[in-house]
């Protein structure tokens, strides 16, 4: 296995004065959705891989307190100051449709998508309770509600929309449909998420200076897990169609991109210091920063060779966090 330095392109995006802005990002193709904390907002990542740039806010009518938007399609959940509740926010059209997730109260503390987007879970600390959303976006149900007692960092949620991973301090618990706990790992975890179409958990271990790749979470039942060595993994996350993994090592300042049906690894270098991954667009599309600030880096494998690209055509002087 041999590092290699990816091409890294830089794009300065200008838009001619005599052109309304927004006019001319109408045909543009949407690389991605992201919450922009600064403005309370939502702005698309528009243009391509290599030549786009972050848009104006999307005209909601509220400001938003917090926001994921899907990884795969055009929603988000949020929260608003001004109005009560969870909100689901359809993100096509000239006029974004917003509405209440009805018994998702105000206050949730985390959230996260399947990788489909297809259904959220979101967890409250006050009430202790994790509620998982099915439906997503057009039909939205509550499918599944579990009383949760312990802490809770990061969830992850499977894509039958049956299984949820809580993890806190070192350990990480898969939960059934039916509530009952089972505990996986007693590791220094740094990120971990399901694979598409599946119940296989990826987990990057940061002081095992590996990724686990945990088979098919059925409860009660011994499993063997595959190891990958990487260097002081921060985030992992899966391809679209699940067949292969993206590792971030930014004591390394490397990506390490894993084809699991072989196992094999190839290594990009980049000087970036990648913070996460973001899924964008595409299949094997990451936002690499979680910031406005200087060039928003992207990893692009949808598109023959592997590399990292930037989009800094910035119009906005905005230095609020992306999600």
């Amino acid at each position: 296995m041999t590092p290699h330095r990816a091409r890294v392109l830089f794009a300065l995006v200008t838009i001619a004065p005599v052109l309304d802005a927004q006019q001319a990002l109408v045909r543009q193709p949407v690389l991605a959705w992201v919450f922009d904390s600064g403005s309370g907002a939502i702005r698309t990542i528009a243009g391509v891989s290599g030549a786009g740039l972050v848009d104006e806010p999307i005209p909601l009518g509220l400001t938003l307190e917090k926001a994921l938007a899907a990884p795969s399609g055009p929603w988000a959940l949020a929260e608003s100051r001004d109005r009560a509740g969870t909100l689901l926010i359809h993100l096509v059209g000239q006029a974004p449709a917003v509405t209440n997730l009805e018994g998702a109260p105000a206050g949730v503390d985390a959230m996260a998508f399947s990788p489909s987007s297809r259904h959220a879970a979101l967890y409250w600390a006050s009430a202790r309770r994790i509620q998982v959303w099915s439906g997503l976006p057009d039909a939205p149900r509550l499918g599944l509600e579990l009383d949760y007692d312990d802490a809770v960092e990061s969830l992850a949620l499977a894509d039958d929309g049956r299984a949820v991973v809580v993890g806190a301090g070192r350990t990480l618990v898969a939960i059934s449909q039916t509530g009952a706990r089972t505990p996986l790992l007693d590791v220094a975890w740094s990120s971990f998420g399901f694979r598409p179409g599946s119940r296989e958990l990826a987990v990057a271990d940061f002081e095992g200076n590996r990724v686990l790749l945990l088979p098919d979470l059925i409860p009660g039942m011994e499993y063997a897990a595959r190891e990958f060595a990487v260097e002081r993994p921060a985030a992992a996350a899966f391809s679209g169609d699940g067949r292969r993994l993206a590792v971030t090592s930014p004591s390394t300042e490397s990506i390490a991109l894993i084809d699991l049906p072989t196992g094999g690894q190839e290594v990009l270098v980049c000087d970036c210091r990648p913070d996460g991954l973001f899924r964008m667009q595409g299949n094997f599309v990451f936002r690499l920063k979680n910031s406005l600030k200087g060039p928003i880096w992207i990893l692009d494998s949808d598109h023959g060779e592997p590399r990292i690209t930037s989009v800094s055509g910035i119009r906005a002087a905005n230095s609020g966090g992306l999600q």
